[in-house]
């Protein structure tokens, strides 16, 4: 059994529908900040908090990233995107979280997101539910997934550390297809969606 098959076993399928989302309690009038709450039992649901805001780093400079999480104890504006939270229906957290980009994106026209998989069970994850739900999201996205690229440059003599030239740092767009990953070094760093 592979690597990727191995992960998979502990990945729940996600469904996004956007005619079945949760109730977005609050915005910020220019649409950066989103709130709404999550199940995670019968008589508990946790805080979501959906945030888009300009990024930046060595490859893609300035960007649009779009992060969400609950927020971290005693920090109301902070998230945790880094959290395990048992989700009721992670379908239906998804398809939520999918619909404040949306409405972002149907606000912001020509402005793209940016999910970062910060993590290879993220990034997998990411890249499985957009597999899952390719058709429904190729409807309304272009799907981009982008992967990163450094020169290492060999010293003058064998005794020289190689280094790297941050001013060729460099990544490459790649339009997302339909088919599964079959070899997890050829994962994207980060997924991006426009508006069609």
């Amino acid at each position: 059994m592979t690597f990727l098959h191995l992960q998979e076993k502990h990945l729940v399928n996600i469904n996004i529908n956007f005619d079945d989302i949760y109730n977005i309690e609050s915005l910020e009038p220019d649409l950066s900040r989103f709130v709404f709450k999550s199940p995670v039992s019968d008589i508990m649901s946790i805080e979501i908090i959906v945030k888009i805001e300009p990024a930046f780093n060595p490859f893609l400079l300035e960007f649009f990233n779009m992060s969400f999480g609950p927020a971290i104890e005693g920090e109301h504006n902070r998230l945790d995107d880094f959290a395990k939270v048992p989700h009721v229906n992670p379908s239906k957290t998804f398809s939520t979280i999918l619909f404040c980009g949306l409405l972002y994106l149907q606000s912001n026209k020509g402005n793209y997101l940016d999910f970062d998989g910060s993590d290879f069970r993220r990034a997998y994850l990411y890249y499985r539910t957009i597999q899952r739900n390719f058709n429904y999201l190729s409807n309304i996205f272009k799907l981009v997934g982008i992967k990163y690229y450094a020169r290492v440059i060999r010293g003058k003599d064998k005794n020289d550390l190689m280094t790297v030239d941050e001013s060729e740092l460099t990544f490459i767009p790649y339009l997302i297809e339909n088919h599964p990953l079959t070899n997890h070094k050829s994962l994207f760093n980060y997924f991006t969606f426009y508006l069609k």
